[in-house]
């Protein structure tokens, strides 16, 4: 493992945080307690080349070193399906069921179903390697905002297309430039932080050879199903292990997180280090406001729509029931955390709270003359929500591909467009056609996955449908999309006749480059090949008119930001790593009752015995037979404070000695609204699977010594 540099600061961005950081002293006293608010909203999901150390140290007393940071980020993990994890020992990573559960579905088989009856490999040659799924551990983090600024700075800001180009350009080089000469291991991205005000390239060590260790049966992993979710208490062994390989050997890294023998207690300073996804609490009021009128109506109307379809197709047998098993769960949380969203704008009053801090943002920019250069900022969001409520609808149906709801369209999309992009200057293309990103690109079209022919039919026919309803029948693309048939009839010509669902034929569309995409007669590429110059004109348009624009004026409100605060505000998540930091604690509910920070393996018995044991509420039979050697006082599951949301699933919960003592996985009701605005005065809470029921139902319940026992030991290789 080479010895690499963490963190490389320019010249131009030391000079500027000095400067900012001297002016925030400056003016920092004269902040009236409504524009204090913006940092204390902003969160705790910090970049790990910005922990705020000193405090930490002030509130807790304990001093981060440079070698646990180090430490901690090398044995944090990111799943390509969509989650967080860590190694756990030299070769084990571990993460959530949940996050699992696509892996889990892509091994199993009729008759063979290893999300509802789990899994366990006793011996290294028992366990089953997954197809398509991958982890990146970050190996380096670099400033680069200096580059990133410097090709866009002589551009007149309201020039967004070329903004736009140039940008695109110079992350191209920079991603390029960073990965020449790497393994085919390395994986390169430039982070746009605090939505463009900053820019971070992260290089990663990617493994691309997981396989299946352990995984216990759906019935406990998801105890009380969407019932449960969001709620607390709970009782759910959300947890799978993995094993990292590489040249066909288990992997042997440095730096993994020891299991915690003594667990958490209540009160505990503990850090989560995960990948929270995407937040929006830099948003302005506009913008919250167009989430909560447009947005998120507008994806749970599409969300219901595909749950529909998934229920109807489960409903044809238990097999059909296996086969969505997984995107049918995803739907249902997204769902509900968009229900929860939407109430949440009501009841914890968001739009009004942000208008107060936004009243006193705007009054301190228009105050001095050297901010009053981002002014504007609010206006060209306004403008910005404007546009995307007019222009949205063809865009998403199409260029989205909400209108094309089955894996095919978004493989032909890449088939069609792949020999286009790639005979364009780097950075010209697309940013997932660029070198950087290009193979991991071809690999995820390569990979043979299952795919279900009735179940795609199903899911076409309902999104045409859809896009007929909300484009008309009469619309130009929608006519081009039917060819003349009925929904259904088209969605049967699109899926039966395509040959996508054999990676060799896909090859050979690659292989044979232009040539190849142009002689073929398979119907989706010709659906594909026919939508492609309006598809790209959308994306422009959207480029042009609605990213760029917002990117520039949130690099305004970012730069006025860091005039006034420095760098004690916290850039919203990317679904990159971040480190954020809290405590074991209960809290009062609405109703007055007191909710205790841990459950106990009791509890689950507790609970089947109270719904009856009917599902969701059914535990494995394996804790039925178990049931007396359990004890039933080790601690289950348990809640603290911390500022996690979707993306952190399955992260690390670590204590001061970097051991584990849980893997979060859900966050409780009360936490709908901080993807807009963190408050840690309220009952939100972050909900963790105890590491002490993960050793303790291995050994009484699986009878999985030999992990156990790699797991007490963890220092040991596997080769």
């Amino acid at each position: 493992m080479r010895n690499l540099k963490f963190v490389v600061l320019s010249p131009l961005i030391v000079v500027m945080g000095l400067y900012q950081s001297a002016l925030a002293v400056e003016i920092g006293p004269q902040c009236d307690s409504n524009l204090a608010r913006i940092v204390d909203e902003a969160g705790k999901m910090w970049p790990y080349n910005m922990v705020p150390k000193e405090k930490i140290k002030k509130e807790f007393g304990f001093s981060l070193s440079k070698n646990f940071l180090k430490r901690t980020r090398l044995a944090s993990t990111r799943f390509s399906s969509g989650g967080s994890g860590s190694f756990i020992s030299r070769s084990l990573v571990s993460t959530n069921h949940h996050v699992a559960r696509s892996a889990l579905n892509a091994i199993s088989k009729p008759g063979q179903d290893y999300v509802r009856d789990g899994f366990y490999a006793n011996s290294l040659d028992k366990e089953i390697p997954i197809p398509n799924l991958y982890i990146d551990v970050l190996k380096i983090i670099r400033d680069v905002t200096a580059e990133v600024i410097a090709a866009t700075k002589n551009i007149p800001e309201t020039d967004y297309a070329n903004i736009s180009k140039v940008r695109r350009e110079v992350i191209a080089k920079i991603e390029k430039e960073a990965i020449e000469n790497k393994g085919s291991d390395t994986k390169v991205e430039v982070v746009s932080l605090y939505e463009g005000g900053r820019y971070n390239l992260y290089i990663y060590k990617r493994y691309t050879d997981l396989r299946l260790v352990f995984a216990p049966e759906a019935d406990i992993a998801s105890f009380g199903g969407d019932v449960a979710n969001f709620e607390f208490p709970r009782t759910n062994l959300d947890v799978t292990f993995f094993r990292a390989y590489e040249n066909g050997k288990p992997v042997n890294v440095d730096n993994y997180f020891p299991v915690s023998r003594k667990g958490a207690k209540d009160g505990e300073l503990l850090f989560i280090s995960g990948h929270p996804g995407h937040t929006n609490r830099i948003f302005t009021k506009s913008d919250l406001e167009h989430m909560r009128n447009v947005l998120l109506p507008w994806n749970l109307e599409f969300f219901y729509r595909r749950l529909d379809v998934l229920r109807k197709y489960a409903s044809l047998g238990s097999e059909q029931k296996r086969q969505i098993d997984k995107e049918f769960q995803s739907l249902m949380n997204y769902r509900k955390v968009y229900e929860g969203e939407i109430a949440a704008f009501d009841h914890d009053k968001i739009i009004e709270k942000r208008e107060v801090t936004e009243k006193a943002f705007r009054a301190r920019v228009m105050s001095d003359p050297k901010l009053q250069q981002y002014a504007d900022a609010w206006n060209i969001i306004e403008q910005v929500n404007r546009v995307d409520t007019m222009s949205r609808m063809p865009r998403i149906f199409l260029d989205d591909g909400m209108g094309f709801n089955t894996s095919l369209f978004s493989q032909a999309r890449v088939l069609v467009r792949l020999p286009v992009e790639t005979a364009k200057p780097n950075g010209d293309r697309y940013g997932a056609y660029q070198d950087a990103n290009l193979e991991t690109l071809k690999k995820s079209i390569l990979e043979k996955v299952p795919v279900y022919r009735e179940l795609e039919v199903a899911k076409l026919s309902d999104s045409l449908q859809f896009m007929v309803e909300k484009l008309g029948a009469d619309n130009h693309w929608v006519q081009i999309s039917l060819a003349g048939k009925s929904p259904s009839d088209r969605a049967k010509e699109l899926i039966e006749n395509s040959k996508l669902f054999d990676p060799d034929f896909s090859k050979a569309l690659i292989d044979g480059g232009q040539k190849a995409i142009d002689a073929s007669t398979d119907p989706m590429i010709l659906l594909l090949k026919s939508l492609d110059a309006e598809t790209r004109r959308l994306r422009s348009e959207n480029e042009d008119k609605i990213q760029t624009p917002s990117m520039v004026a949130y690099q305004k409100l970012a730069n006025a930001q860091f005039a006034i605060f420095g760098t004690e505000i916290t850039p919203d998540a990317t679904f990159t790593l971040r480190l954020t930091y809290g405590v074991v604690k209960g809290y009062d509910e609405v109703n007055g009752q007191k909710v205790m920070p841990f459950t106990t393996v009791a509890n689950a018995f507790i609970d089947e015995a109270h719904f009856k044991g009917e599902e969701p509420w059914r535990l494995p039979e394996s804790w039925h037979v178990a049931n007396a050697k359990l004890n039933q006082k080790v601690e289950f599951n348990f809640i603290s404070t911390h500022d996690t949301i979707g993306g952190n699933s399955g992260s690390p919960v670590i204590n001061k000695q970097r051991e584990i003592v849980g893997l979060l996985f859900d966050g409780n009701k009360h936490g709908f609204g901080k993807r807009f605005a963190y408050d840690d005065t309220d009952r939100s809470r972050s909900v963790s699977v105890d590491i002490r029921v993960v050793m303790e139902s291995l050994r009484n319940v699986y009878n999985a010594t030999a992990l156990v026992n790699e797991l007490e030991n963890p220092s040991i290789s596997r080769r």
